[in-house]
């Protein structure tokens, strides 16, 4: 399913994302009634239902112009917990009246494992009698508690509770009401009760989401990201970004950090690496984020748009399954985790090597990331298309095990046969789109449109992870419905095509929007 919308800041689009990837969504619609007076682009929104985005019915074709809609599809699935009318809808919208739509609603095929639900802070109900200073108070109740919030007395008045701090933040998949009883170990009062404000009904605290997947079969997915703040120990500014993860299992009574299998990159002040896989995002300011989701049960596409009114960068992230190339015995788990640095403290204005994007996956040297995958040896596998230097340097070696084919060339010690891995047949390599070293320029020869009969149709490849290592050719597989696009012919950043009956929306990687460094999503499936 594809939702667009906009969100404040790096917070709300992590709720937008628990929203979208949990809740129903209309799959597919057939017209009813045919109404009057549309005209093909009209943007039909669903009637009824409880929603945090309604879903959006676009106009393909209508019998005369203005007329009766005569074919129609699903632009927006939305995000219903009550779902609407699924027969004569009444949408709303367009330039025409009556239409009514007939739907079907299903499931994104992801379930909230723990969704931030941490205490913040806490203010005293009921004082209780017999308590010290320096006691533990722990929150009684609450739904999926991995860890209890525990909060700490900190003064008192004859016995009784009058100030508390946050010791302990706690994991809850649905949090206690206020006011919460509490309890104190070994030894101390009773009766003490406390309203505590938790992460989720404060703008400004940070929160984690873990999601568990499908994947269409009997394997499941888990993917997480965990938002924080932090200074550029370079530029002084802060920070508001998301770290992006993989697991291999999920244990409520862990933390998020400590969760199975998590790949690499959780936040400096959270573990000691600050390196992984991040979406650079902002806070709030007077420019929004805008967002595209693709979601299906495999997988999860993200697109932000995030600007400050000087400039404007794509931050993409892929988390979920790939297509593997191998068995289920050869690929049991092809969970790939990709986002826009491998750097944690990247801020979204920052420009290459620190911005990237899923199509082409560059990295920073001495830093890992920011794309990783489990391979069926039970590790977490890099995958970066260059080395270039933090502070900016225009070198593109790589030097990595694993690249995103065909946005790089790998190590020039390679043999020739591994070229064949990455050329086209007809006589020119992939190698020259993004060049093994130097600035990324024109390319020797480019990508073009491909003439056929009837018009042009745009070159899509397969963003493919494949081994940068002559001895070894493995093609591990594909990001699902990811194409590294040559956007000759004046295609742009959020610019659509059609291929057929496919539609296709372009993206930059990051900042860049050279005719070599735009990727394709696959809108329509």
């Amino acid at each position: 399913m594809r939702q667009t919308g906009t969100v404040n800041d790096y917070l709300e689009l992590l709720d937008a994302v628990k929203n979208v990837a949990t809740s129903n969504h209309v799959a597919t619609v057939v017209i009813n009634n045919a109404g009057t007076g549309y005209v093909a682009g009209d943007v039909l929104t669903v009637v009824g239902g409880t929603f945090t985005y309604p879903a959006t019915i676009l106009v393909l074709t209508t019998t005369g112009s203005p007329g009766p809609i005569a074919s129609a599809r699903v632009q927006n699935g939305g995000a219903y917990t009550v779902n609407p009318s699924l027969t004569g809808n009444a949408v709303t919208g367009g330039t025409g009246s009556s239409a009514t739509m007939n739907l079907t609603i299903a499931s994104t095929g992801w379930t909230k494992r723990r969704a931030t639900q941490q205490a913040v802070s806490a203010t005293v109900a009921a004082g209780g009698t017999g308590y010290s200073v320096g006691n533990d108070l722990t929150v009684v109740g609450g739904v999926g508690v991995g860890i209890a919030a525990v909060f700490n007395v900190d003064t008192i008045s004859g016995g009784a509770v009058t100030g508390v701090s946050l010791l302990t933040a706690g994991n809850y998949q649905a949090v206690p009401t206020n006011p919460v009883v509490t309890t104190v170990a070994p030894l101390g009062g009773t009766g003490a009760t406390l309203n505590v404000t938790w992460a989720d009904a404060s703008s400004t605290a940070e929160r984690c989401l873990i999601l568990e997947g499908n994947g269409g079969a009997s394997e499941t997915i888990f993917v997480g990201f965990q938002t924080y703040q932090t200074s550029d120990v370079s530029t002084f500014n802060v920070c508001y970004n998301w770290s992006c993860h993989g697991f291999t299992g999920f244990n409520n009574a862990l933390t998020f950090a400590s969760q199975v299998g998590i790949s690499p990159g959780l936040p400096a002040g959270v573990v000691s690496t600050t390196t992984g896989a991040f979406m650079p995002l902002k806070t709030s300011t007077a420019f929004d984020i805008d967002f595209w989701f693709y979601f299906t049960n495999r997988r999860l596409i993200i697109v932000a748009k995030v600007a400050n009114g000087i400039i404007t960068h794509y931050i993409s992230g892929y988390f979920g399954y790939m297509n593997p190339f191998g068995t289920s015995i050869e690929s049991p788990y092809p969970l790939l985790i990709g986002a826009s640095s491998s750097r944690h403290n990247t801020l979204f204005s920052d420009t290459e090597p620190r911005i990237t994007g899923i199509g082409e996956v560059m990295g920073i040297s001495g830093r890992t990331g920011p794309m990783w995958y489990w391979g069926n040896d039970s590790v977490w596998h890099e995958i970066k298309n260059s080395s270039a230097t933090d502070t900016g340097s225009i070198s593109r070696t790589s030097s990595n095990d694993y690249i995103a084919y065909p946005g790089a060339k790998p190590n020039t010690s390679l043999a020739a046969t591994e070229d064949q891995v990455i050329a086209d047949g007809s006589g020119f390599d992939w190698i020259d789109i993004i060049p093994n070293s130097g600035i990324p320029g024109t390319p020797l020869l480019k990508l073009q449109d491909t003439p056929m009969t009837g018009g042009n149709l745009k070159l899509l490849v397969p963003v493919t992870i494949i081994a940068s290592e002559a001895s070894d050719l493995e093609v591990v597989g594909e990001l699902d419905d990811v194409f590294w696009f040559s956007g000759v012919g004046g295609v742009t950043s959020e610019s659509t095509f059609a291929e057929g009956l496919e539609l296709f929306r372009v993206f930059q990687n990051g900042n860049r929007a050279q005719e070599f460094s735009l990727f394709a999503v696959r809108e329509t499936f």
